[in-house]
């Protein structure tokens, strides 16, 4: 073999290893990406402890990660689980402080465990964000009503 005809082959075989070991970086990130729209899936079909259990699983490989947090929090908050709910409702929200729906759902988990004054704070905290926000308007006008402020 000349020494040109190596020298191709040789950058050929490198480039290959090269893409190879590409492909094997992308693929451990698209894994976690299809795990966590499966989470999304279940979540969003009203299988809250499967996707709990997964979403549990995805945390130590992801972790401080926003949706992650906010999505887990949503997750127990819908299988009454408040405590765990503002664990990582809050969590979300020291991620990504400005986030107004994070803070209106911690408001809301917070309000149903019967901690009305932080859940207060959270809400004028929301919409201190997003004062046009109609979820987080109505929300606090809600909770105004049953806190007996109004």
């Amino acid at each position: 073999m000349s020494g040109k005809a190596w020298w191709r082959r040789a950058i050929r075989c490198s480039v290959f290893a090269w893409s190879v070991f590409a492909i094997a970086e992308v693929n451990p990130q698209q894994k976690l990406e299809r795990q966590f729209q499966s989470a999304v899936a279940q979540y969003n079909s009203g299988q809250y402890a499967e996707a709990a259990a997964q979403l549990e699983a995805l945390l130590p490989r992801v972790p401080n990660n926003f949706e992650i947090e906010e999505l887990l929090g949503l997750t127990y908050s819908s299988l009454s689980q408040d405590s765990k709910a503002i664990e990582h409702l809050e969590a979300a929200v020291r991620l990504k402080p400005g986030s107004a729906s994070a803070r209106t759902n911690l408001a809301a988990s917070l309000s149903h465990s019967g901690a009305t004054e932080l859940a207060g704070v959270q809400f004028r905290k929301a919409l201190d964000l997003e004062p046009r926000d109609y979820t987080a308007n109505h929300n606090l006008g809600e909770f105004y009503i049953q806190s007996g402020k109004i």
